[in-house]
């Protein structure tokens, strides 16, 4: 079984905490509605008890009339607007409303933090998008049978159930000073309806919990039908159709399960509606009976009936609001999940850092392996190399021969599977993860495309900086961007992408110019570039090439490229096959010896030659 204290915590946390005065406010007046069917059998059974009782003389003024009948008249009147107030959300609104704004900023900000703090390995795996997704959903999202999953509301259908509940139960006591077997039939009835349902909801909640891959695959596809990155390919391949029949046949079938338990929800429910309704008959019969006999005066009589009736619906109430609060309960255990179970291990890290001195350290990999989660074979294996401080190292190789992850092992992005990384002789995974990232910068050739201003995509490689205006324009000089800044219609200060209203989009090259411009920012000891020149032209490689000489000084440069003329900046070339360290040297070494590399190189540049003979004809 699983446990309910910290689940319990977590809720408490999260629904409450943010603003506790609605809790309580909602508890007090639940409690309080509760009196309301009492006080109105009270008055309902005197008022009618008198005027059955009593004949007006003819003479009597209407005041003088209702004089007698004014208590009970007036507690009827008292218990309408409590009624109003409980039942149709007066001022709760406002109150709610409140509640679930705070309520939605704590868990948003806890969350993003938590997913901010997942390692980057755990996005390879797709349950982790799922759990995510399902936690996010409980606070934030819509559930397919229509109801908004928001605090506010389940917080509010705690009071109407906590009103409906003691409103029940005051029934069944008034009922149970008239007829015993009443209650009996009533109470059965009742436990036995609201279990059949919470069982068959749980039916849906299970359905949803299996969709939500599959819900992720039909978002993906709605967002390849919808947004401007995808839009020019799918016109000018003509896929449209293909996808929008993709999408529609695996929401069909998503439908279809719901459908098809929706049915057999509402035929069994039809079913125990008519024997709900014949006990609702019988109750009534027997309260006739009793009636006839003159065990049970007209205003008791009219009472029960009203009580009767009341219970019906503070039966159907409750059942409304307990499946209701049954899905936003599971939901709110997939964030429990999230939030809690999969929080990071917390761990310390010394105060004094070796990282933290001038000194570019040295860089060894020792038998590291490491697999990305589902793959058959690994992205490298068993790799032995030694990066000396302030060495300029070029990292070739065929696509997929692992030189991406090579780098992204050593930014600590990810962990080995096997093996250690050590920093002048210190193991990387003892190194605090914020300390290490201060030391090393990358330019990644799926470079972020921010929606900011050109500045803040500059200085995102330094938030430190960012009100360095020298420094943000050197780096910019840097990476060859600031001519093209310069075209900007506000400058520096352009807002960049089409997302936003007055936004300016730039082309592949200009954007890969601002994230080597984000790198050079950093200052950092460890500089890695992956294909930092992909996107740009050739005059823009010449000058970013041009550059890198001067900027490398006094760095540990790691260079990825497929343009083997720009492995001759380097000092020295790593060649990677199939994850493994194939060869190792300088571009001289490696040409004398005949390798891959020596026979990738003369290819290419047979191949540029070529080229470069058919642009002179």
């Amino acid at each position: 079984m699983k446990p309910i204290y910290p689940f319990a915590r977590f809720a408490y946390r999260t629904l409450i905490a943010p603003w506790p005065p609605y809790a309580v406010f909602l508890i007090v007046i639940g409690a309080i509605g509760g009196t309301v069917p009492l006080l109105h059998i009270y008055a309902t059974t005197h008022l009618i008890d008198m005027l059955m009782a009593e004949r007006a003389r003819a003479d009597a003024s209407s005041i003088d009339l209702l004089m007698p009948y004014a208590p009970y008249l007036g507690l009827l009147i008292g218990m309408m607007a409590l009624h109003w107030i409980l039942y149709y959300d007066t001022f709760q609104r406002y109150l709610a409303a409140h509640l679930n704004e705070r309520v939605v900023q704590r868990f948003n900000k806890t969350f993003f933090w938590r997913v901010f703090a997942l390692p980057l390995e755990r996005f390879e795996y797709p349950e982790q998008h799922d759990t995510m997704t399902r936690a996010y959903r409980a606070i934030n999202g819509i559930h397919p049978r229509g109801q908004s999953q928001i605090a506010a509301q389940e917080l509010y259908a705690v009071q109407r159930l906590i009103s409906c509940t003691t409103g029940a139960i005051t029934i069944l006591y008034a009922l149970s000073k008239v007829n015993i077997a009443i209650v009996l039939i009533l109470l059965i009835g009742g436990l036995y309806m609201m279990r059949w349902s919470m069982r068959h909801e749980r039916q849906f909640i299970d359905i949803h919990y299996d969709q939500t891959a599959r819900q992720r695959q039909r978002d993906y596809w709605g967002r390849l039908l919808t947004e401007r990155a995808h839009a020019a390919e799918i016109r000018l391949f003509g896929l449209g159709n293909y996808m929008l029949s993709a999408w529609r046949v695996l929401n069909d079938a998503m439908i279809r399960e719901i459908a098809d338990a929706r049915r057999t929800f509402t035929q069994t429910l039809l079913i125990l509606l008519a024997i709900m309704a014949g006990l609702f008959g019988l109750s009534i019969a027997l309260l006739i009976d009793q009636s006839s006999r003159g065990t049970l005066g007209i205003g008791q009589f009219v009472a029960m009936l009203y009580a009767i009736h009341h219970y019906l619906f503070f039966l159907h109430n409750n059942g409304h609001r307990i499946t209701r609060m049954q899905w936003f309960f599971a939901e709110l255990r997939y964030a429990y999940d999230f939030m809690e179970k999969e929080a990071p291990p917390s761990r310390s890290f010394p105060t004094t850092d070796a990282t933290a001195s001038d000194a570019v350290p040295e860089v060894i990999f020792e038998g590291v392996s490491f697999a990305y989660p589902g793959a058959e074979k690994p992205a490298l294996s068993n790799i032995d190399l030694r990066i000396r401080a302030g060495e300029r190292v070029a990292l070739l190789g065929e696509n997929g021969s692992g030189k991406t992850t090579l780098v992204k092992l050593l930014l600590g992005l990810y962990q080995p599977t096997k093996g250690r990384i050590y920093i002048d002789g210190r193991p990387l995974d003892a190194i605090d993860p914020k300390t290490w990232r201060t030391q090393v910068a990358a330019a990644f050739q799926d470079y972020g495309r921010y929606a900011f201003r050109v500045r803040e995509n500059i200085a995102f490689g330094n938030l430190d900086k960012r009100a360095d205006e020298a420094a943000i324009q050197r780096a910019a000089r840097q990476s060859a961007a600031d001519e093209m800044i310069a075209t900007l219609p506000r400058g520096y200060d352009t807002l960049l992408g089409r997302e936003f209203e007055t936004g300016t989009d730039l082309s592949g090259g200009q954007w890969q110019a601002l994230a080597l411009a984000r790198a050079y920012l950093r200052d950092a000891k460890i500089l890695a570039l992956d294909e930092p020149t992909s996107a740009l032209d050739a005059l823009a490689e010449v000058a970013v090439y041009r550059r890198f000489s001067d900027l490398s000084k006094g760095k540990t440069v790691l260079l990825i490229s497929h343009r083997l003329g720009a492995a001759r900046l380097a000092d020295r070339i790593v060649f990677l096959r199939r994850g493994r360290v194939a060869e190792v040297g300088t571009h001289a070494e490696l040409i004398d010896a005949k390798s891959d590399y020596a026979t990738s190189y003369a290819m290419q540049a047979a191949r540029y030659r070529t080229e470069g003979s058919r642009d002179g004809e």
